[in-house]
């Protein structure tokens, strides 16, 4: 197996990949979980962010602001019938030149996400992928 920055046998609710492991880590997961892509190109702010996700992820309804995004969230990964799933933010590193608390507040709302699945017997994990020093460059062993 590649290595793509985790161990993807035991990942946090918040991993950090650079994009350079992108393909190998979507081929990985989709292997066991439901993928859920959000494309970050156009994503610099709280706004910018709720407008793309409504129009990439959501199938109905809008997320117009963060608890609506958190609630619309959350009801859709729960009433999914698969179990696993990941959520993949691309070019996250866009929200590093003037958005960090912005990115700062949605990371805390995908753990209190993810936290909740877990009580309702799912997994899911949070994948930010982006390319600065932040994203750290998979190491092969």
């Amino acid at each position: 197996m590649k290595n793509i920055g985790f161990d993807i046998t035991r990942p946090s609710i918040i991993n950090v990949v650079n994009k350079v492991a992108y393909t190998d880590l979507s081929n990985s997961l989709c292997q066991s979980y439901k993928l859920y892509t959000l494309n970050g190109k156009n994503i610099v702010n709280i706004e910018t962010f709720l407008s793309e996700f409504s129009d990439q992820i959501l199938t109905k309804g809008k997320a117009d602001n963060l608890s609506n995004f958190e609630d619309h969230f959350f009801q859709y990964l729960v009433t999914c019938p698969e179990v696993r799933s990941a959520f993949i933010w691309t070019e996250v590193d866009n929200m590093l030149k003037g958005a960090l608390i912005d990115l700062i507040t949605f990371s805390d709302i995908l753990s209190s996400i993810t936290r909740k699945l877990y009580k309702h017997g799912h997994t899911h994990i949070n994948i930010l992928v982006g390319s600065d020093i932040n994203f750290p460059m998979p190491i092969e062993l």
